[in-house]
């Protein structure tokens, strides 16, 4: 089991496009790979770089895929597909309660 680390905390805080695939990801729980980037707005290249990694642009160290953040299943019909797991479940939760706290309070006079 690979250990969140201070660096992927913070390739997880400084990519928006990862952050939004675990975050979209988290909320369908298995998406097919078009119907995952059509939801967060990105081609289905970016798409796969993102999980799984692609130097110089995204590191395969940290890619959601590598860190057990997400996996890639095979249907019935050799489609393959990305499901959340516990673990992207946990921290897909954390980053939103983070997003929550953030939030400013609109003050009623």
């Amino acid at each position: 089991m690979h250990v969140l680390g201070p660096d992927t905390e913070r390739c997880l805080t400084r990519s928006r496009l990862r952050r939004r695939a675990l975050i979209m990801l988290s909320s369908l729980g298995e998406a097919y790979p078009r119907q995952l980037a059509k939801a967060i707005g990105i081609d289905c290249g970016r798409l796969k770089d993102l999980m799984h990694g692609r130097p110089p642009r995204y590191s395969v160290e940290d890619a959601l895929i590598t860190v057990e953040l997400a996996e890639r299943k095979t249907d019935a019909h050799e489609r393959h597909y990305y499901a959340i797991t516990t673990r992207g479940r946990r921290k897909a939760r954390s980053i939103l309660k983070r997003g929550e706290r953030r939030k400013p309070v609109d003050h009623v006079a």
